[in-house]
């Protein structure tokens, strides 16, 4: 018996103390320490975000908005009824929950109660009839009019023939409803875009300054002075009802014309927190331990309009020619330094319905000059030459229009760089105006659907359809899917709509691009998605200062 109570009282006890011993020993000798976990760092209140503009907005009121530049600010300063996460799903914004009957023609929105315009006035349902009615004003000539084309009463409100849509019902302050005449699939997401906020009518029709120069949205910041040329600056909205966003003030910091140097240069020297990545300094810069850099592949493309109206350009041997005639590979690897992905469709991957079997852009200058035979302009012989227009100086753009002139000049094709001094001149005196030419365009779809792609650029009623493309067939199959609530089904249409495109050739696709950013290490909550930076919420954005010998910012409730 004693035995076995000095085993277990003796003998054991010493044995776990030996074992101890030996390993603190091993540990001190010859193990690594166990470091104990570093608490991610909270987030600070506090601070000063400053933002490069590349280009000065042309205003400020969500329903004219048609540049990123001007979507980014608005999108500080307004709130719709949904917004996107950072997965770009749909979910709640000043409509706390919403519902949809079965046909998708009734939209039921049931608002929070706690949302309140800068000015200090209650939002209501009536604010979004109000908002929703003013962009069909043909009067107004918002960019977004057509979204709420399928709404009932819609076409008779636009003719004169009624003073208000049926289809914008305010059932009490805090319930909305949207009744369409048709289904509209892709509603809901466009619910989320920065063209559908809600504006308070006393405040657009103030008189005095513009409410475009002016603006009094909903959103995590308030608007606080534009000086043209010089910046736009917001400052917290201390009662936005979701949360104070972390920054006291967001400053936009307007760079005109001004090269991409000049404002990295700005950055280095911390007169701003953010700065596109310098193409020729790209590989020393992206592993550059004083920064933070993030890279995404975003929903914007790069491409040529082939305007094939008139001239050799509505032969489509001659399209398909150009198109076999330019080496992607080179644009993507020689002029870009592999930034952007080589681009082989209109729906860009990642998004719903991108189809990675359509056959791929191939470089084939035999191919190319064969075609070119079949046509009738052997070598190019007869053919006219071609304009290629772009807007503005960049040299990138210059870089790539150069190129694709000496890639044409391979199978015998003249080419006439062209530039238009400003987008404004480009929009409205250049794309769509000079039918044979060929024009570059960038491509931004304001909601992760297709429709924001195809419909948009390729219906022969769309407006920012500026090649003059038209196939019946494809115009009744975007048709279609519009009316088609089974996404399943939408896919099947969008797909065989976009092959049909891509075989009649009324585009050179370059590349899809990425968003790619270099930040200083302070900057803490970015939320970045695939729908580019003019989608950045930077209400959750906050400067980690403390490790980096800035001001310590007391945290505030």
């Amino acid at each position: 018996m004693w035995k076995r109570q000095w085993i277990r009282w003796v003998a054991v006890p010493i044995c776990i103390g030996l074992v101890g011993l030996i390993a603190a020993l091993w540990i001190r000798w010859w193990g690594e320490p166990i470091e104990p976990p570093i608490a991610a760092p909270s987030p600070r209140y506090g601070g000063v975000y400053r933002h490069a503009l590349d280009r000065e907005p042309g205003t400020l009121d969500p329903a004219l908005v048609t540049s990123t530049y001007g979507a980014l600010v608005v999108q500080q300063i307004f709130d719709g009824l949904v917004q996107f996460d950072a997965e770009l799903n749909v979910v709640s914004s000043i409509a706390r929950t919403w519902d949809a009957s079965a046909d998708g023609l009734l939209w039921t929105f049931y608002l929070r109660e706690d949302v309140t315009f800068h000015n200090g006035r209650k939002v209501v349902a009536d604010d979004f009839v109000y908002s929703f009615t003013r962009i069909m004003d043909p009067k107004i000539g918002s960019a977004v009019q057509s979204i709420f084309a399928r709404v009932k009463g819609a076409n008779a409100f636009l003719t004169g023939q009624a003073k208000e849509i049926e289809g914008f019902k305010a059932l009490d302050d805090h319930t909305l409803q949207i009744v369409l005449s048709q289904p509209y699939a892709p509603l809901i997401r466009l619910l989320g875009t920065p063209g559908l906020k809600v504006v308070p009518k006393e405040e657009v029709e103030r008189e005095g300054t513009p409410f475009a120069r002016s603006p009094v949205g909903t959103g995590a910041f308030r608007f606080v002075a534009w000086k043209p040329g010089g910046e736009i600056t917001l400052e917290a909205n201390e009662v936005y009802f979701e949360t104070r966003p972390y920054l006291d003030q967001i400053v936009f910091r307007i760079f005109p014309g001004a090269d991409l140097e000049t404002i990295f240069a700005e950055f280095e020297s911390q007169q701003l927190e953010a700065t596109k990545v310098p193409v020729d300094q790209r590989d020393q810069l992206l592993k550059d331990p004083r920064y933070k850099h993030i890279s995404l592949p975003i929903f914007q493309t790069l491409f040529l309009w082939m305007d094939y109206r008139q001239g050799p350009l509505s032969d489509r041997r001659v399209r398909r020619a150009i198109n076999l005639a330019i080496d992607r590979a080179y644009c993507v690897n020689i002029l870009r330094k592999g930034r952007f992905d080589e681009a082989h469709s209109m729906i860009p991957p990642g998004m719903f319905a991108y189809n990675p079997d359509l056959p791929k852009n191939t470089y084939d200058v035999a191919k190319a000059r064969e075609l070119l035979v079949e046509a009738g302009y052997p070598a190019g012989q007869g053919l006219p030459t071609l304009e290629l227009w772009r807007s503005g100086v960049s040299p990138a753009s210059a870089k790539d229009h150069l190129a694709i002139k000496n890639f044409l000049a391979a199978i015998g094709i003249d080419v006439a760089l062209r530039t238009a001094p400003t987008w404004e001149a480009y929009s409205n005196e250049v794309l769509g105006k000079r039918p044979g030419s060929l024009f570059r365009y960038d491509w931004y779809p304001s909601i992760p659907d297709p429709d924001e792609v195809l419909y948009a650029l390729f219906h022969s009623q769309s407006k920012f359809n500026r090649g003059g493309y038209y196939n019946q067939k494809v115009d009744r199959l975007l048709e279609q899917a519009r009316d088609e609530v089974a996404d399943a089904k939408r896919v099947g249409l969008y797909q065989e709509a976009e092959k049909l495109i891509m075989e009649d050739v009324p585009t050179i696709n370059l590349v899809h691009y990425k968003y790619e950013r270099l930040f200083h290490p302070y900057i803490e909550g970015l939320s970045v998605n695939s729908l580019g930076e003019h989608y950045i919420p930077m209400k959750t954005i906050w400067i980690n200062a403390d490790p980096y010998g800035f001001p310590k910012m007391a945290k505030t409730e």
